[in-house]
């Protein structure tokens, strides 16, 4: 009786390896989209609830915290949490700025930085408020030289009618990396 010899032979290491590379090549591309998806998500959700927080916060009272006289008022999110933003998620510092007015409850830690501003005036009856997000997702951001990943929602009423409701986009906009991925 001949005795076989135990292990691979190389061939059968190298197309196994082979078949690793291939699968990796397909799944780690699809690992980031799937990443990027999950923080745009969160982008998402608070710029909206960011945005029904002020909306309720001015319907409740008809005006903003921040009174500026003859009827006008606004209101004033500082960047939260402060910038720069970072490849990591930061915590959500609710006490700063109006951010303390609104009924709004941002839990844990966040990958992008939210401001907002909002502006009503009597006469004639008009209000204005935009929010923004501000991130650096991919850490490829040079603060000096390049423009971070921002997402910009604009509205403006006149009276009870909605004039203007926009998005800017900036990672749409031509030119170098904006940040994002």
């Amino acid at each position: 009786m001949t005795a076989h010899p135990r292990g691979f032979t190389l061939v059968e290491v190298m197309i196994v390896t082979t078949i690793i590379g291939i699968l990796a090549s397909v799944a780690i591309p699809e690992m980031s989209k799937m990443q990027y998806r999950s923080k745009e998500a969160e982008r998402r959700l608070i710029l909206t609830a960011v945005e029904r927080a002020v909306e309720d916060y001015y319907a409740k009272d008809l005006t903003y915290p921040e009174d500026l006289g003859g009827g006008a008022s606004q209101i004033i999110l500082p960047t939260n949490p402060p910038l720069p933003p970072g490849t990591t998620k930061r915590p959500f510092v609710p006490a700063l700025g109006d951010w303390v007015s609104l009924s709004l409850n941002i839990e844990g830690f966040v990958f992008y930085c939210y401001t907002g501003t909002g502006t009503s005036q009597p006469s004639p009856a008009v209000r204005t408020y935009w929010t923004s997000a501000v991130g650096d997702l991919d850490g490829d951001l040079d603060w000096n030289t390049a423009n971070p990943c921002t997402i910009t929602h604009l509205r403006q009423w006149s009276g009870t009618s909605l004039l203007v409701d926009t998005w800017l986009d900036a990672t749409m906009l031509p030119g170098p990396s904006y940040g994002c991925f």
